[in-house]
């Protein structure tokens, strides 16, 4: 009888055991499911390094570095300085060309000017292509005449 009772003492004991440690996991998981959906919540963007893509803490508020942030923003209007600029050749506006071409379409005068001068240009394009075709032949000629 004393040997039952104790094994069901004992077996008491075990499943207390086992609840309070099943209640202690669910307050853990629930602590850390809230965390993380108060990480999500967060409205701040997070900083990112450029180099290593770590997650850069600064501190904000009076005691915030404001000589270090001076410096990143100088750094920074440095690094992003004449973004805007083009480079190369600029091409004009289309909106003249565009009125030229609407102009041309009621005149037949200046229809007429328009094509011969878009001949003529196309006319010294293949010229200068023809010329450059017939300097490099030459060279070849030339060079293979002297082997």
């Amino acid at each position: 009888e004393k040997k039952e009772k104790k094994e069901k003492e004992k077996e008491k004991k075990e499943k207390k055991e086992k609840e309070r440690e099943k209640k202690e996991k669910g307050a853990k998981r629930e602590q850390k499911r809230k965390d993380k959906k108060r990480k999500k919540d967060k409205t701040e963007p997070v900083q990112r390094s450029v180099v290593t893509g770590k997650r850069i803490k600064r501190m904000v508020g009076a005691s915030a570095d404001s000589a270090g942030e001076a410096r990143r923003q100088a750094m920074l209007a440095h690094m992003n300085e004449g973004e805007g600029e083009t480079w190369g050749r600029e091409e004009p506006p289309r909106s003249e060309a565009q009125e030229l071409v609407t102009k041309a379409q009621s005149d037949p005068v200046l229809m007429r000017e328009l094509m011969e001068r878009g001949h003529a240009a196309q006319r010294a394009k293949q010229q200068r292509l023809s010329n450059l075709m017939q300097s490099s032949f030459q060279t070849h000629r030339d060079y293979t005449s002297d082997v």
